[in-house]
Protein backbone atom coordinates (compact mmCIF):
# COMPACT_ATOMS: atom_id res chain seq x y z
CA UNK A 1 0.00 0.00 0.00
CA UNK A 2 2.83 2.47 1.33
CA UNK A 3 4.84 1.46 -2.59
CA UNK A 4 1.28 2.68 -4.47
CA UNK A 5 1.11 5.81 -2.40
CA UNK A 6 4.39 6.64 -2.79
CA UNK A 7 4.24 6.07 -6.65
CA UNK A 8 0.98 8.25 -6.92
CA UNK A 9 2.55 10.84 -4.85
CA UNK A 10 5.63 11.08 -6.88
CA UNK A 11 3.17 11.24 -10.35
CA UNK A 12 1.29 14.06 -9.06
CA UNK A 13 4.46 16.15 -8.05
CA UNK A 14 5.66 15.44 -11.70
CA UNK A 15 2.37 16.36 -13.28
CA UNK A 16 2.40 19.77 -11.11
CA UNK A 17 5.70 20.64 -12.20
CA UNK A 18 4.95 20.45 -15.89
CA UNK A 19 1.96 22.88 -15.52
CA UNK A 20 4.31 25.15 -14.45
CA UNK A 21 6.72 24.83 -17.39
CA UNK A 22 6.10 26.82 -20.27
CA UNK A 23 4.40 25.44 -22.93
CA UNK A 24 7.50 25.54 -25.56
CA UNK A 25 9.92 23.85 -22.86
CA UNK A 26 6.98 21.15 -22.79
CA UNK A 27 7.34 20.69 -26.71
CA UNK A 28 10.83 20.33 -26.62
CA UNK A 29 11.36 17.91 -23.80
CA UNK A 30 8.31 16.04 -26.09
CA UNK A 31 10.02 16.69 -29.34
CA UNK A 32 12.71 14.20 -30.20
CA UNK A 33 11.69 13.21 -33.83
CA UNK A 34 11.51 15.23 -37.28
CA UNK A 35 13.87 17.90 -39.15
CA UNK A 36 13.95 21.53 -38.34
CA UNK A 37 14.86 22.86 -41.72
CA UNK A 38 15.29 26.95 -41.47
CA UNK A 39 16.55 29.59 -43.80
CA UNK A 40 17.57 33.48 -43.66
CA UNK A 41 18.13 35.59 -47.06
CA UNK A 42 19.72 38.73 -47.95
CA UNK A 43 20.86 40.39 -51.64
CA UNK A 44 23.89 41.59 -52.94
CA UNK A 45 22.77 44.99 -52.56
CA UNK A 46 19.05 46.49 -51.60
CA UNK A 47 19.31 49.18 -54.19
CA UNK A 48 20.15 47.91 -57.65
CA UNK A 49 19.96 50.02 -60.97
CA UNK A 50 17.44 49.42 -62.98
CA UNK A 51 18.68 46.16 -65.66
CA UNK A 52 21.49 45.87 -63.10
CA UNK A 53 22.70 42.19 -62.22
CA UNK A 54 22.52 41.35 -58.69
CA UNK A 55 22.07 38.14 -56.61
CA UNK A 56 20.27 36.64 -53.77
CA UNK A 57 21.76 34.35 -50.93
CA UNK A 58 19.87 31.76 -49.17
CA UNK A 59 21.57 29.95 -45.91
CA UNK A 60 19.34 26.68 -45.36
CA UNK A 61 20.16 24.86 -41.82
CA UNK A 62 18.61 21.65 -40.79
CA UNK A 63 18.16 21.87 -37.13
CA UNK A 64 17.46 18.41 -36.87
CA UNK A 65 17.22 16.38 -34.56
CA UNK A 66 16.38 14.06 -38.02
CA UNK A 67 18.40 14.41 -41.42
CA UNK A 68 15.42 15.72 -43.58
CA UNK A 69 15.25 14.03 -46.86
CA UNK A 70 14.83 15.11 -50.12
CA UNK A 71 15.48 18.75 -49.50
CA UNK A 72 14.07 21.07 -51.56
CA UNK A 73 14.73 25.12 -52.24
CA UNK A 74 11.85 27.00 -54.24
CA UNK A 75 11.55 30.54 -55.12
CA UNK A 76 9.12 32.27 -57.14
CA UNK A 77 10.81 35.69 -58.84
CA UNK A 78 9.09 38.86 -58.85
CA UNK A 79 7.56 39.64 -62.26
CA UNK A 80 10.55 42.16 -64.02
CA UNK A 81 13.01 40.03 -62.10
CA UNK A 82 14.88 38.28 -64.54
CA UNK A 83 17.12 34.90 -63.83
CA UNK A 84 20.53 34.32 -64.88
CA UNK A 85 21.86 31.45 -62.93
CA UNK A 86 21.24 29.34 -59.85
CA UNK A 87 23.45 26.92 -57.33
CA UNK A 88 23.53 25.27 -54.76
CA UNK A 89 27.03 25.42 -52.31
CA UNK A 90 28.55 26.75 -55.89
CA UNK A 91 27.38 23.87 -58.08
CA UNK A 92 24.61 25.42 -61.15
CA UNK A 93 23.91 21.24 -61.71
CA UNK A 94 20.96 21.02 -58.78
CA UNK A 95 19.07 24.29 -60.08
CA UNK A 96 16.68 24.48 -62.72
CA UNK A 97 14.33 27.64 -63.76
CA UNK A 98 10.91 27.32 -65.63
CA UNK A 99 8.33 30.03 -65.53
CA UNK A 100 9.56 32.45 -62.95
CA UNK A 101 10.31 29.41 -60.12
CA UNK A 102 13.89 28.59 -59.73
CA UNK A 103 14.36 24.81 -57.84
CA UNK A 104 17.35 23.55 -56.61
CA UNK A 105 17.79 19.68 -55.36
CA UNK A 106 19.26 19.99 -51.88
CA UNK A 107 19.52 16.43 -51.21
CA UNK A 108 19.40 14.70 -47.71
CA UNK A 109 20.60 17.53 -45.03
CA UNK A 110 22.00 15.95 -42.00
CA UNK A 111 20.79 17.00 -38.06
CA UNK A 112 23.37 20.23 -38.43
CA UNK A 113 24.01 20.66 -42.35
CA UNK A 114 23.65 23.36 -44.36
CA UNK A 115 23.50 24.49 -47.74
CA UNK A 116 23.77 27.67 -49.52
CA UNK A 117 21.62 28.89 -52.61
CA UNK A 118 23.05 31.45 -54.48
CA UNK A 119 20.04 33.29 -57.38
CA UNK A 120 22.03 35.46 -60.21
CA UNK A 121 19.23 37.39 -61.23
CA UNK A 122 18.79 41.14 -63.48
CA UNK A 123 17.07 43.41 -61.52
CA UNK A 124 13.71 44.93 -63.30
CA UNK A 125 13.84 47.90 -65.79
CA UNK A 126 10.97 49.49 -63.98
CA UNK A 127 11.74 51.39 -60.24
CA UNK A 128 10.15 50.15 -57.10
CA UNK A 129 10.31 47.75 -54.91
CA UNK A 130 10.16 43.90 -55.25
CA UNK A 131 9.46 41.23 -52.38
CA UNK A 132 10.96 38.10 -53.23
CA UNK A 133 10.34 34.63 -51.01
CA UNK A 134 12.57 31.83 -50.76
CA UNK A 135 11.39 28.47 -49.13
CA UNK A 136 12.58 24.81 -47.69
CA UNK A 137 11.10 21.74 -47.73
CA UNK A 138 11.62 18.43 -47.58
CA UNK A 139 10.22 15.04 -47.28
CA UNK A 140 11.09 14.34 -43.45
CA UNK A 141 8.36 15.95 -41.37
CA UNK A 142 9.42 19.41 -40.05
CA UNK A 143 8.00 20.16 -36.37
CA UNK A 144 8.24 24.11 -36.98
CA UNK A 145 7.52 25.07 -40.31
CA UNK A 146 7.09 29.26 -39.25
CA UNK A 147 10.94 29.32 -39.85
CA UNK A 148 11.25 28.11 -43.69
CA UNK A 149 10.38 30.76 -45.75
CA UNK A 150 11.84 33.74 -46.10
CA UNK A 151 11.11 37.30 -48.01
CA UNK A 152 14.24 39.66 -49.28
CA UNK A 153 13.08 42.79 -50.49
CA UNK A 154 15.59 45.54 -53.44
CA UNK A 155 14.38 48.85 -54.15
CA UNK A 156 15.54 48.75 -57.82
CA UNK A 157 16.57 52.58 -58.59
CA UNK A 158 17.13 54.66 -61.73
CA UNK A 159 20.80 55.86 -61.84
CA UNK A 160 21.64 58.57 -64.28
CA UNK A 161 20.37 58.83 -67.81
CA UNK A 162 23.40 57.45 -70.40
CA UNK A 163 22.64 57.59 -73.98
CA UNK A 164 22.50 54.37 -75.83
CA UNK A 165 23.39 53.90 -79.84
CA UNK A 166 22.31 50.53 -81.69
CA UNK A 167 23.70 50.16 -85.13
CA UNK A 168 22.34 46.00 -85.49
CA UNK A 169 19.96 44.62 -84.23
CA UNK A 170 19.11 41.31 -86.35
CA UNK A 171 17.60 38.45 -86.66
CA UNK A 172 16.51 35.48 -89.26
CA UNK A 173 13.66 34.20 -86.24
CA UNK A 174 10.61 34.84 -87.52
CA UNK A 175 7.35 35.56 -85.06
CA UNK A 176 6.66 31.64 -85.15
CA UNK A 177 9.95 29.79 -85.70
CA UNK A 178 13.34 29.89 -83.78
CA UNK A 179 16.92 31.59 -84.66
CA UNK A 180 19.38 33.54 -84.00
CA UNK A 181 19.75 37.54 -83.32
CA UNK A 182 22.80 39.23 -83.93
CA UNK A 183 22.85 42.93 -81.41
CA UNK A 184 25.70 46.12 -81.70
CA UNK A 185 25.23 49.03 -79.31
CA UNK A 186 27.15 51.33 -77.89
CA UNK A 187 26.56 53.33 -74.43
CA UNK A 188 28.08 56.90 -73.80
CA UNK A 189 29.09 55.23 -70.50
CA UNK A 190 32.03 52.79 -71.28
CA UNK A 191 31.64 50.82 -67.95
CA UNK A 192 28.10 50.34 -68.44
CA UNK A 193 26.30 46.78 -68.91
CA UNK A 194 23.32 46.63 -71.54
CA UNK A 195 20.48 43.97 -71.50
CA UNK A 196 18.57 43.62 -74.34
CA UNK A 197 14.43 42.40 -73.53
CA UNK A 198 11.54 41.49 -75.44
CA UNK A 199 8.53 43.81 -75.56
CA UNK A 200 6.41 40.98 -72.76
CA UNK A 201 9.84 42.23 -70.43
CA UNK A 202 11.45 38.80 -70.73
CA UNK A 203 15.44 39.13 -70.93
CA UNK A 204 17.17 38.23 -74.36
CA UNK A 205 20.90 38.72 -72.79
CA UNK A 206 23.55 40.65 -71.88
CA UNK A 207 25.15 42.83 -75.28
CA UNK A 208 28.30 43.71 -75.15
CA UNK A 209 28.87 47.52 -74.63
CA UNK A 210 30.81 48.76 -77.90
CA UNK A 211 30.53 45.89 -80.10
CA UNK A 212 31.59 42.59 -80.33
CA UNK A 213 34.29 39.77 -81.30
CA UNK A 214 31.73 38.06 -84.03
CA UNK A 215 29.99 40.39 -86.68
CA UNK A 216 31.16 43.69 -84.53
CA UNK A 217 28.32 43.10 -82.27
CA UNK A 218 27.03 39.95 -80.05
CA UNK A 219 25.43 37.15 -81.34
CA UNK A 220 22.64 35.31 -79.15
CA UNK A 221 21.89 32.23 -80.39
CA UNK A 222 18.29 30.05 -79.52
CA UNK A 223 16.29 32.77 -80.32
CA UNK A 224 12.47 31.04 -80.11
CA UNK A 225 11.31 33.75 -82.20
CA UNK A 226 11.47 37.00 -83.76
CA UNK A 227 10.41 39.59 -81.09
CA UNK A 228 9.72 42.63 -83.75
CA UNK A 229 11.22 44.88 -81.40
CA UNK A 230 13.70 44.43 -78.75
CA UNK A 231 14.52 47.20 -75.87
CA UNK A 232 18.49 47.72 -74.62
CA UNK A 233 18.62 48.83 -71.37
CA UNK A 234 21.72 50.06 -69.81
CA UNK A 235 23.29 49.74 -65.92
CA UNK A 236 23.87 53.78 -66.19
CA UNK A 237 19.73 53.79 -66.83
CA UNK A 238 19.72 54.40 -70.64
CA UNK A 239 17.03 52.94 -72.15
CA UNK A 240 16.46 52.59 -76.19
CA UNK A 241 14.18 50.38 -78.48
CA UNK A 242 14.25 49.34 -81.98
CA UNK A 243 13.00 47.16 -84.33
CA UNK A 244 14.72 43.98 -85.81
CA UNK A 245 15.73 43.82 -88.99
CA UNK A 246 16.50 40.29 -91.56
CA UNK A 247 19.64 39.10 -90.54
CA UNK A 248 23.13 40.62 -92.34
CA UNK A 249 26.25 40.38 -91.40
Amino acid sequence: MKSRTTRATAMTAMLALLTLLPASAVLAAGSSTGADLQVSGSASTGSPNAGASFSYTFQVKNSGPESAVSAAFSDTLPAGVGYNLGTVNGSSAACSFLASVVSCDLGTLVSGGQATVVINAYAPTTVGTYANSGIVTSATADPNVGNNAVTVTVQVKTPATDSIKVTKCYTNATTSSPGQMLIKASSSDTTARLFAYRPDGTLIGEVQNGGGSRYGGTVMPGQPYDPVYVTIVSTSGGSITVPTTPFQV
